[in-house]
C-alpha cells in the first residue's frame, strides 16, 4: 500500500485480495449474506456493462486471431534504469504488421503500451 500526506492508494491486486478476504469471510458465515452482498454492491455495476471490459493485449490477440494470425509476440527490446526502478522497452510483432515498441515502469505497462500503439497503427491502416 502506498501512502502519502492525504490518500492511502492500494494496488489493483491489493483491491483484489481484499475483496476476494471480503467475500471469503461473508460466505464462511452465510451463503445468503453473500449472495445479498453481491446483489445490493455489485448487480448495478454488473448490469451497467454492456460487454465485459477488454484491455489493449487482449484486444490485440482477438483481432489477430479474427485475422486467422497467430497469437501476438512480446520481447524485451532493452532495460535501463536503477535496478529498484527500471524501465522497460517491449516489441510487439504481429503478422502483416510492422513490429511496435513502448516503453513503460513494467514489462507489463510497457507490453500494454506497445499493444496499444499496435492496435492505432492496425486501425490508420483501415485493416480493422
Amino acid at each position: 500500500m502506498v501512502q502519502n500526506s492525504t490518500k492511502l492508494k492500494w494496488t489493483r491486486e491489493e483491491v483484489d485480495q481484499r475483496l476476494q478476504q471480503i467475500m471469503a469471510d461473508i460466505h464462511r458465515i452465510c451463503m445468503e449474506a453473500a449472495e445479498e452482498f453481491v446483489h445490493r454492491y455489485w448487480r448495478p455495476i454488473i448490469d451497467g456493462q454492456s460487454a465485459p471490459p477488454t484491455d489493449a493485449k487482449t484486444e490485440l490477440q482477438e483481432w489477430a486471431q479474427g485475422k486467422g494470425f497467430p497469437l501476438p509476440k512480446y520481447r524485451e527490446i532493452r532495460r535501463q534504469g536503477p535496478s529498484h526502478a527500471p524501465t522497460f522497452v517491449m516489441e510487439v510483432s504481429v503478422q502483416s504488421a510492422l513490429p511496435v515498441t513502448a516503453m513503460g515502469p513494467s514489462k507489463r505497462a510497457s507490453e500494454k503500451a506497445a499493444a496499444e500503439a499496435m492496435l492505432k497503427q492496425i486501425r490508420a491502416k483501415n485493416d480493422w
